[in-house]
């Protein structure tokens, strides 16, 4: 399984070299947190392939498999947004699920999420295919 450059790991990197990050984080307002919970929502929808592919990453990267426990991986995810009180893990959540619907959900090369970690290399052109479909003699 790959190793994910999250937030937090780099904040506390840059916080170790003396360059604190320009931007300070204290909170996520309950609303924000709302309307990220419907974007994930609508994004992956319920693929539980995808949910758990996010919950399962962030328990392995802090060593905590309780991060995991909820009936099912959208709802462990759901409730680490909204519950967890740390918000650099919370952070971590966010950024790593709008990478998992950027480069795996969007549509660069779907078959797999670990493609957007790095275990793939290189994308393929997704639009020329879907205008080939659609659009058979124009392309």
């Amino acid at each position: 399984m790959p190793i994910f450059d999250l937030y937090s790991k780099r904040k506390k990197a840059s916080e170790r070299s003396g360059q604190p990050d320009v931007y300070q984080y204290e909170s996520i307002p309950e609303n924000v947190a709302n309307q990220i919970a419907m974007i994930l929502s609508e994004a992956i929808g319920d693929s539980e392939q995808y949910w758990a592919f996010i919950i399962n990453a962030i328990a392995r990267e802090y060593g905590d498999p309780s991060v995991g426990i909820w009936p099912t991986s959208r709802d462990s995810c759901m409730r680490f947004l909204r519950k967890d009180s740390n918000i650099d893990s919370k952070l971590d959540l966010i950024e790593l699920s709008f990478k998992l619907i950027d480069k795996g959900i969007r549509g660069y090369e779907l078959m797999n999420p670990l493609i957007f970690a790095g275990t793939h290399i290189g994308q393929t052109s997704w639009t020329n295919d879907v205008d080939r479909e659609f659009h058979p003699s124009e392309a």
